[in-house]
């Protein structure tokens, strides 16, 4: 069967693709690595892959619309692609980040090569991003602080109600507080995930998914926490497969429930691979912040570090797995938020036992 190699201009990425798939007349083609689309002029436009000199063996471009069999190839995993085996994947020299390296199929980028695109990343963000995160962290102290200072100067003429209106100030200030501070995080992710991005313009898409990610961080939050409860393994566990969530948000792929079971998606298979690369960087930022002195804002310098790391590697998972985001039934979402909430149900349990123990002890002593 005769084979035609289509190449994406944007990126330089290519696939072979039979002749008898591509139509006669013009197509547009999407290229999962670069994420652009081109027009694919017929057969007549492309390469035979006869007539082209040898290439790097490189990803798959997104296959035409109108062919089936090559959209559900796309969607395959690495091992099931109709590269040769053990045939190396290689990336365009003229197009691969700076410092980047030949990762096999299937495999995700090393450590130490993940540290140093963070870096180059790192150094050319760092304004915008300390901006968004010090505003961010502003629009959580300041109605703190404002619904507290309002409750006090009521509890001067109240003062037998002193404690309650500072509680209810600090209720209210904190409520507040944090659905302004969703918004500064969900442009501080907008930003990291688009590198064209501006401190306006990244305000201005996390007012436009302000909702998604305030809704986004209440739930994660509630799973995670109730997790931890149910003997901290369980949190562990949800902590690695929905810390993806953020960025599918910032894409706009899926919102809620369904961004946290995409970021499942992209981890299932990788688990133990992501948990390791994950651990470094969060033992390093709590390391830095114990540092004397300067350790807070050591601290304060790292969040970006961190985010740029982390949605480095969620780009890399994206580019084995494709697009994992879609609808998930509404069974398994409450089957999710039960399961957390067993770990708050369990937590006032483990207070009667352990009181109940210490008053066995004590009507039990001497």
């Amino acid at each position: 069967m005769a084979e035609i190699r289509i190449t994406c201009p944007h990126c330089g990425f290519w696939k072979d693709v039979a002749r008898e798939v591509i139509p006669a007349g013009e197509a547009r083609v999407n290229c999962p690595r670069c994420r652009e689309s081109f027009m694919l002029e017929g057969a007549c436009s492309a390469v035979p892959v006869a007539e082209e000199e040898p290439l790097r063996r490189q990803e798959e471009v997104a296959p035409l619309p109108d062919a089936p069999e090559q959209r559900e190839a796309s969607h395959r995993q690495p091992d099931e692609t109709t590269a040769p085996i053990g045939e190396e994947q290689q990336e365009n020299p003229e197009t691969a980040p700076l410092g980047s390296k030949t990762v096999a199929p299937g495999r995700l980028v090393g450590i130490n090569e993940l540290f140093a695109r963070t870096w180059e990343i790192y150094k050319n963000r760092i304004g915008t991003l300390i901006a968004l995160y010090l505003l961010a962290v502003i629009s959580l102290i300041v109605p703190l602080g404002l619904f507290l200072c309002v409750g006090y100067l009521l509890s001067l003429g109240m003062p037998e109600s002193k404690t309650a209106l500072l509680a209810g100030g600090g209720v209210a200030g904190g409520i507040v507080g944090c659905v302004a501070m969703f918004w500064g995080l969900g442009a501080l992710i907008c930003a990291v995930a688009d590198a064209e991005l501006g401190v306006r313009e990244a305000l201005e898409k996390g007012w436009e998914r302000f909702l998604a990610f305030s809704w986004l961080y209440f739930l994660s939050g509630f799973i995670v926490i109730g997790g931890y409860l149910l003997f901290f393994i369980p949190g562990v566990i949800f902590s690695v497969w929905f810390v993806f969530a953020q960025f599918v948000v910032a894409g706009g792929q899926a919102r809620g429930m369904d961004a946290l079971f995409a970021s499942r998606e992209y981890v299932r298979g990788y688990w133990f691979d992501v948990f390791a690369r994950l651990i470094i960087i969060w033992l390093f930022s709590v390391v830095i912040g114990w540092v004397p002195i300067v350790g807070a804002v050591l601290s304060l310098l790292a969040i970006p570090f961190t985010l740029i790391y982390t949605w480095l590697v969620y780009e890399g998972l994206r580019e084995i797995k494709g697009d994992a985001a879609r609808p998930f039934g509404t069974g398994e979402k409450f089957g999710w938020l039960g399961l957390a909430a067993l770990g708050y149900l369990l937590l006032p349990f483990i207070f009667i036992a352990l009181a109940g123990v210490s008053l066995l002890k004590f009507f039990l002593s001497p």
